[in-house]
């Protein structure tokens, strides 16, 4: 039902109802349990969102009361958290936000002089309620029955029951608008109270599309974490409350907030667990590594990294020494001689670029012995190990190349691994199918997205200068800069997640559920909206 529709059974009736919980108020939270998720995290304190849930689960089988209150859940929790009450309520007080529709609807209603009340299934206390609804100036009203205050619930019938009593007035004189289909809609229809179900946020949100829907369904039904349901949460509220269309930095901010800050924040428990200050270089491998670099730069200030371009047509220009059994090496070979005449057949390109291979053997090693010097001029210290941290890796050619010139082992840390090479190298990866021969569906267009998201804004490296050691880059042309514009405003949103994870986790390890990550941008590029089909 739409709003004006609302307002016009507001006109027929005396009494308006209004629920408070998502109707009048909304959280941040995907689901109630994500506060203390959030708490927990917050606090420094360790298990005890799993201590808090079962708690409240156990205080509701175990009670024979109609409803529990929130004493009853500290009551029955573990000690060690019982000092927890204070700081869950006062999480739970400012982090809840006012709905302006429903705002909306209670001061239309209040400017036809209609009694007003509230009604609420909620454990916690009353007077903390009232404080609530006095944050948000809402003070003239008739009444306030929670189940937590009264033992009587919306679900049960007996608070409507109640409500009706206390005001005197039949059943028809009452509209009660809420989220709940049962609790809100269902039970006062049957009680002879006219109702409106007010979609949640979420089923709102659900309601709007297939691609939605099936968002939603992912994330009630797979094991994801705190953090990314903090962030879709974010996405849902933003849909519902902003209403506007999506501008072009506006779209492409939201996919670095919303997909690349947590692409790099994957990254965070393989960098923690290999990366050692005193011991290690940490190399932010371009043009990959660089929104990878821009988010630990803010995630982990403290961290001295780098980041150095080393695309594969660079890697092939300094690669000495080459195998010369391999047709990709003739072939690249051949093409640095310039010759007037093409040539097809392998084994005629291999016999000249033997006749050559002197004159190619000085152009590599002086191009290998370049790209040393501009590393060392980017003040990395080749003695000692180097942790390359890319996107993604089939044959491992950047780790080969910088193994043949650092001094120790090169560790390489990757979002996503194939490999047709047998596994002798040091690495690890967010997403390993190293072993597994078969690409998967969609793989292509997966690997792709990734790499779109963390691409550095300018072009491509091609070639070094051996005299001042400069890197040379492809001209850019219209195509080019257009990427550069978008990947700038990628980067800034992939920037602002870093700092809001930053404010949440301040140096905590958070470990991402990987699989879920990976799911969800799967969704993502499976089933496209509008505008992602425009702005793509």
């Amino acid at each position: 039902m739409n709003i004006e529709n609302i307002k016009s059974s507001i006109k027929s009736v005396k009494v308006i109802s209004f629920d408070l919980f998502d109707t009048l108020f909304y959280r941040p939270y995907l689901n109630p349990n994500d506060l203390f998720y959030h708490l927990e995290i917050e606090q420094k304190r360790p298990f005890y969102a799993d201590h808090r849930i079962i708690s409240e689960k156990n205080t509701r089988i175990l009670s024979p009361k109609e409803e529990i209150t929130y004493d009853d859940i500290y009551d029955n929790i573990d000690e060690n958290f019982r000092d927890m009450k204070d700081k869950e309520l006062s999480l739970e007080f400012n982090s809840l936000l006012l709905n302006k529709e429903i705002k909306d609807l209670y001061d239309y209603a209040k400017s036809l002089e209609k009694k007003l009340i509230f009604i609420s299934d909620m454990y916690l206390p009353v007077r903390f309620i009232e404080k609530l609804l006095n944050k948000f100036d809402i003070n003239d009203y008739s009444a306030l029955y929670v189940s937590s205050d009264l033992n009587l619930t919306k679900h049960r019938g007996n608070l409507f029951k109640k409500v009706i009593s206390d005001l005197k007035c039949a059943p028809k004189d009452i509209l009660h608008i809420g989220d709940s289909k049962k609790s809100d809609f269902i039970i006062p229809k049957k009680m002879g109270i006219k109702a409106v179900r007010y979609l949640s946020l979420n089923d709102s949100f659900k309601n709007s599309s297939t691609a939605k829907k099936l968002q939603i369904e992912l994330f009630e039904k797979e094991d994801s974490d705190f953090l990314q349901r903090l962030f879709f949460k974010q996405k849902v509220n933003k849909f519902n409350v902003s209403k506007k269309t999506v501008s072009f930095e506006n779209y492409w901010e939201n996919i670095g907030y919303y997909y690349g800050s947590f692409i790099a924040l994957s990254y965070y428990d393989l960098l923690s667990k290999h990366f050692n200050p005193a011991d290690d270089e940490l190399i932010f491998v371009g043009r990959d590594g660089y929104s990878l670099k821009l988010f630990f730069d803010v995630l982990k200030p403290q961290w001295k990294s780098y980041y150095i371009n080393l695309p594969r047509i660079l890697v092939e220009k300094c690669n000495y020494p080459i195998n010369l059994n391999e047709e990709e090496n003739i072939d690249f070979l051949y093409d640095l001689l310039n010759q007037p005449i093409e040539e097809k057949l392998f084994e005629n390109k291999k016999e000249i670029v033997s006749q050559n291979i002197h004159y190619l053997e000085t152009q590599l090693k002086n191009k290998k012995s370049a790209y040393t010097q501009y590393l060392k001029n980017n003040n990395i210290n080749l003695s000692k190990r180097l942790i390359i941290v890319d996107s993604a890796t089939n044959n491992f050619t950047i780790q080969r190349f910088l193994s043949t010139i650092s001094k120790n082992k090169v560790f390489g840390i990757y979002f996503y691994v194939r490999s047709n090479l047998k596994h002798d190298f040091n690495y690890e990866s967010v997403c390993d199918l190293g072993y597994n021969r078969s690409p998967q569906e969609g793989e292509a267009q997966f690997i792709q997205f990734v790499e779109y998201i963390l691409s550095a804004p300018h072009e491509l490296a091609i070639d070094i200068d051996s005299q001042s050691f400069d890197l040379v880059f492809k001209k850019e042309d219209h195509e080019s800069k257009k990427r550069i514009e978008i990947k700038r405003l990628i980067d800034r949103g992939t920037q602002k997640g870093a700092i809001f994870i930053k404010s949440l986790i301040s140096d905590d390890l958070f470990r991402v559920n990987s699989k879920f990550l990976t799911k969800n941008i799967k969704l993502f590029i499976n089933y496209p909206e509008k505008d992602d089909a425009h702005f793509f």
